[in-house]
């Protein structure tokens, strides 16, 4: 495993500047209608600047403190500074950890910049912060030189200064600024208490990083989340790689992750459980390729995601084959598996089976899964419950089978945009959809192309479908039943095939229960007459349109006096009922009988002697 750390990287970690809020609220106290948060250039106030109380004196040239020098601590802070990003780490006595990292090139980040100018020779700083929930600033607060290291683990072990109120020169030693060699200015703020019969003890810190304003590095924010950069070459080096704020650059090579022992692996991000790797509280994380190569991350158990993200932001998976290293079937591990994950990247990755799902995601949000193929799954292809805005665009989505392929549930905005949906199925279940929706769910197909699919429906619910193409997919009795444009003859034949198996299942179904109660008998007889009846109406639209005039001004004469003595036949058979509860039974089931004929004798007399 080599680690490297480009010179365009930064080295460190951040998080809020709420400490550096706190630090400077009270200089923000004597500051009554603040000019902006630009830095004095002179000792003199900026137009409409806060007056302090030596302001209105004259200082001769006597008093003045001497200019410092280029190289001196104070001289480099001067500038102005840009917040790029901060993090939060915290402990307690019980072992328990926690760090999070917040990128300025992140949705609803802070904007935040200190200017640091001299008055009388003096530093001073003035302050912006600015989030959706907080609005602050401050200015004139003098800055104080201390020897030593600002915190434990800090890059500049040499010296670093403190925040002072103007007016009551208090010290506020719990906020320190410093800068590191690469011209980094730190804020940090430390804040701990001590354990007790009852509580364990907590430590935590806070750093905030800043860039200068013209800092070259500000016109790539995000290539800022990765802090170092690692190569590794096999899995155990992969599983100990993983961490936040780091690109894991991967040879090519197969990684198989179920063969490192749980002894060999040695990081706290990574747990084991039964076989099972989870990779915990993980945030701006990259994988992909070093260089041009196959790469197949997979796992041996058929039980297992291959990899699983549990809590974490940032996530970026890119140019990689990833799947179970096992024989074809069914197994309960999807390929990559997601919870509790905001902001997700997958670019370019082949995900197979035997995996349940290509993708599964729980609680995740600000996904993007571009130029993916998904394929050979045994559940279906996406799974997503409870997340939104997830958009898949010129993916490939083929050859699996059993269950709902697109799985959706308590979902929003989730789009598939140039996608191809191949030679999947849906057909374990007659309940089984191609799409499955909860019941305010909804999604949308735009430019996407579904060929040699099968499925007995294709959404459970409506989708929004724009500029989509269908080839050769073969859709179940539900499907075609409830479908409202035309049908093919070859799917109506299917139609017909399956109408009849339903038929044999009813007439089973009666014979076999002889306790079935009258509601029952009259609610299945109802049934059976739509079925009958809807195919038969589907057929005549179909005859309608191919036949020749002659023969359909024929045929419809025909059809006419059928459908007198259909009725006819109807009444006679229920005469004997009028006002009993048997009476919807003997209408139903008659007129499905007369209606099954018919059916019949269009098919083998019209339908199956038409060609397309």
């Amino acid at each position: 495993m080599t680690k490297e750390r480009p010179a365009k990287m930064l080295t460190g970690i951040a998080a809020t500047a709420l400490g550096l809020m706190m630090a400077l609220g009270a200089c923000g106290e004597t500051a009554p209608n603040p000019p902006g948060d630009e830095p004095a250039q002179t000792a003199e106030p900026e137009p409409d600047a806060p007056q302090t109380a030596d302001q209105g004196t004259e200082n001769s040239e006597a008093t003045q403190t001497p200019a410092p020098a280029d190289n001196s601590p104070e001289k480099r802070l001067e500038g102005k500074w840009v917040l790029v990003y901060s993090m939060f780490h915290s402990s307690s006595d019980d072992g328990y950890e926690y760090e999070y990292c917040t990128m300025t090139a992140d949705e609803d980040a802070p904007d935040s910049t200190i200017s640091v100018s001299f008055k009388d020779g003096k530093p001073v700083a003035n302050y912006k912060y600015l989030n959706y929930e907080t609005s602050f600033r401050a200015y004139g607060c003098e800055l104080d030189y201390h020897a030593g290291t600002a915190y434990e683990g800090c890059p500049n072990t040499e010296w670093y200064y403190t925040f002072k109120s103007p007016e009551d020169e208090e010290e506020f030693s719990t906020s320190r600024i410093t800068l590191t060699e690469d011209d980094r200015m730190i804020i940090s703020e430390e804040y701990s208490e001590p354990g007790g019969e009852d509580y364990s003890g907590y430590r935590s810190l806070e750093e905030n990083f800043y860039l200068r304003d013209d800092s070259p590095l500000l016109e790539d924010l995000d290539s800022l989340r990765y802090f170092d950069t690692v190569t590794v070459d096999n899995a155990t080096d992969l599983l100990n790689s993983i961490a936040s704020n780091r690109k894991v650059l991967l040879k090519p090579g197969t990684y198989n992750l179920s063969s490192v022992p749980a002894s060999r692996i040695n990081n706290k991000k990574v747990t084991e459980n039964y076989g099972q790797l989870t990779f915990n509280e993980v945030n701006h994380f990259c994988i992909e390729p070093e260089s041009e190569g196959d790469i197949l991350i997979c796992v041996s158990d058929a039980y297992s995601p291959v990899m699983e993200f549990n809590e974490g932001s940032h996530i970026t998976i890119r140019g990689i084959t990833a799947g179970h290293a096992v024989e074809p079937g069914y197994c309960s591990g999807s390929v990559l598996s997601f919870n509790t994950v905001g902001s997700l990247t997958i670019d370019k990755c082949n995900l197979y089976g035997c995996g349940t799902y290509g993708i599964e995601a729980y609680s995740t949000y600000n996904a993007t899964v571009t130029d993916t193929e998904i394929y050979e799954c045994t559940y279906g292809l996406v799974s997503l419950s409870q997340s939104g805005s997830f958009n898949f665009k010129n993916c490939v989505m083929r050859d699996s089978k059993d269950l709902d392929m697109i799985s959706l549930n308590s979902i929003y905005d989730v789009t598939f945009e140039d996608c191809e949906f191949r030679g999947n199925s849906a057909m374990s279940y007659d309940t089984c959809s191609f799409v499955s929706l909860g019941e305010y769910d909804s999604a949308t197909f735009r430019n996407c192309k579904f060929i040699d699919n099968e499925y007995y429906t294709f959404s459970n619910r409506e989708v929004v479908m724009e500029n989509c193409t269908s080839d050769n997919n073969r859709a179940g009795f539900n499907e075609l039943m409830s479908r409202p444009e035309p049908i093919t003859r070859e799917e109506l034949l299917t139609m017909y095939e399956e109408t009849r198996t339903k038929q044999e299942e009813i007439d089973n179904k009666l014979s076999s229960d002889s306790f079935m109660d009258q509601q029952t008998l009259n609610q299945t007889a109802q049934e059976q007459f739509e079925m009958w009846d809807i195919l038969l109406n589907k057929i005549w639209a179909y005859l309608k349109d191919n036949l020749g005039e002659e023969e359909m001004t024929a045929l419809s004469d025909e059809e006419n006096k059928w459908i007198k003595d259909k009725e006819a036949q109807v009444k006679a058979a229920t005469a004997d009922f009028e006002g009993g509860s048997m009476k919807p039974m003997i209408e139903y089931s008659t007129g499905a009988d007369i209606t099954e004929k018919r059916v019949i004798y269009l098919v083998e007399n019209y339908l199956r002697s038409l060609e397309q």
